[in-house]
C-alpha cells in the first residue's frame, strides 16, 4: 500500500485494487492528483461546495465520489464517514476507513478537539491523517494532543505550509516541536500491516507529489 500527500487536504493510498484519494488540492490551474473512473474520492465537504473546476474535473473523471454522511463498501473497501461541525459551524466529515486489514482515519479539515463520542468513531487507528497548520485547521499543539488521545500507529501530519503550498498556514516546525521527530520527508509512505509499529507512535512526514 502506498500513501503520497498531494498538499493541502488531498491524500491518496494505492493498492493493487483500488485508488483512494481523500481531499482534493488545486494548483496552478491543476488538481495535484488524478483520477479516474476506477478511483474512489472522499471529500471533507459536499462536492457543489467546491469550485467550478474542481467540480467539472470530478464530473469528468467519472470516479466513485463519497462527500456525505454514512457506511459504504468500494472494491474490498469499507468506509464510514462522520459529518460534524466546526468551529466556525461549516459542516466537515471525517472518516474511518478498512483497507487492506489496515485502520485509516481522515481529520483532513478539522478545525477543534473532538469530543468523547467522536474519538470514539475515530477508534485507535493504524494510521491517522491530520492537520496540523492552523489558520483554519488545528494547529501544531491541538493536533499533537489530539494525536496523544487517538494513539495512532502512525501520523501523517497533512493541511500545513509546504513550499509554495498553503502559504497562509504555520509550516511542521509547530508540530515537529510539540511531537519531537525529525524532519525526514517521503516522497511516498509505503506501508504493510505486518510492518507497523507497535505499542508506539511513528510520524512520517510526506514531501508534496503533484
Amino acid at each position: 500500500m502506498k500513501i503520497k500527500w498531494h498538499g493541502e487536504e488531498s491524500v491518496s493510498i494505492k493498492t493493487s485494487q483500488v485508488k483512494v484519494i481523500f481531499g482534493l488540492c488545486e494548483h496552478n490551474d491543476k488538481l495535484t492528483v488524478g483520477m479516474d473512473k476506477e478511483s474512489l474520492l472522499i471529500l471533507p465537504y459536499k462536492l457543489d461546495t467546491y469550485s467550478d473546476f474542481i467540480q467539472n474535473k470530478v464530473k469528468k473523471s467519472e470516479c466513485f465520489v463519497i462527500d456525505g454522511a454514512g457506511e459504504y463498501s468500494y472494491k474490498s473497501t469499507t468506509i464510514i464517514v462522520k459529518m460534524i461541525k466546526r468551529l466556525d459551524n461549516i459542516k466537515t466529515n471525517i472518516v474511518s476507513m478498512s483497507i487492506n486489514h489496515i485502520l485509516v482515519a481522515y481529520l483532513g479539515s478539522l478545525d477543534r478537539e473532538l469530543d468523547g463520542e467522536e474519538i470514539g468513531f475515530v477508534g485507535n487507528p493504524d494510521i491517522l491523517f491530520i492537520p496540523v497548520g492552523g489558520s483554519g485547521v488545528l494547529n501544531g499543539n491541538k493536533a499533537n494532543s489530539l494525536v496523544n488521545s487517538i494513539e495512532p500507529r502512525v501520523v501523517v501530519p497533512i493541511n500545513y505550509q509546504y513550499e509554495e503550498f498553503s502559504a497562509e498556514k504555520n509550516p511542521i516546525d509547530g508540530f515537529a516541536n510539540e511531537y519531537g521527530f525529525k524532519k525526514d520527508f517521503l516522497g511516498e509512505f509505503v506501508v504493510k500491516k505486518a510492518e507497523l509499529p507497535y505499542d508506539t507512535t511513528e510520524v512520517k512526514l510526506l514531501s508534496v507529489e503533484i
